[in-house]
């Protein structure tokens, strides 16, 4: 299985550690690293690929994922405040994973995350689009989670704290930070 992040913004792709996924009812704890002066939680959408598939075409890309749900990335800042990408792939547990649901039937979820709320414009466009991306470059096989980044704020992440996510009015995601 691979988890790949995928930020259509810079046409960038990052692979990220099996080991990074945090279960639905499972806590995120905060790890303690030097470099990292703080610490916030990047809202994503995850969605599920269900078929083996190498070079799909965009006529057919729909047709490879079969669930999404919410996600978060746990992200380390350094004293200005700049993420620290390099260590944020590696941290085991560093994305809390939501419960899986059904794809959304409106192409166009509305999605609230901590307090914020967005309404997510071609939604399954994009989750299409990203499989075409990545299927270019790699085989992509069932059990695969294509993480795209949400137009929403990162929330500042403290210990002791819950962020919960939602689509549609739906609770799929409830984060707890130790």
């Amino acid at each position: 299985m691979k988890i790949i992040l995928c930020d259509r913004y810079n046409s960038r792709f990052e692979v990220i550690a099996d080991s990074a996924l945090t279960l639905p009812g499972r806590p995120t704890f905060i790890p303690d690293i030097p470099e990292a002066e703080s610490w916030e939680l990047q809202p994503m959408a995850a969605v599920r690929i269900s078929r083996l598939g190498k070079s799909v075409s965009a006529k057919f890309a729909r047709r490879y994922s079969d669930a999404f749900t919410l996600a978060a990335r746990l992200m380390p800042l350094d004293a200005s405040g700049m993420p620290l990408d390099g260590i944020a792939s590696l941290i085991d547990f560093g994305v809390p994973l939501g419960e899986w649901s059904a794809l959304p039937e409106d192409a166009d979820p509305e999605i609230t995350f901590g307090c914020e709320t967005a309404t997510l414009r071609g939604f399954l466009q994009s989750a299409a689009d990203a499989t075409v991306a990545v299927s270019r470059c790699a085989t992509i096989k069932m059990g695969d989670i294509l993480l795209l980044p949400l137009p929403l704020k990162a929330v500042e992440a403290r210990a002791g704290e819950e962020i919960t996510g939602s689509a549609d009015g739906t609770r799929l995601l409830h984060v707890r930070l130790k």
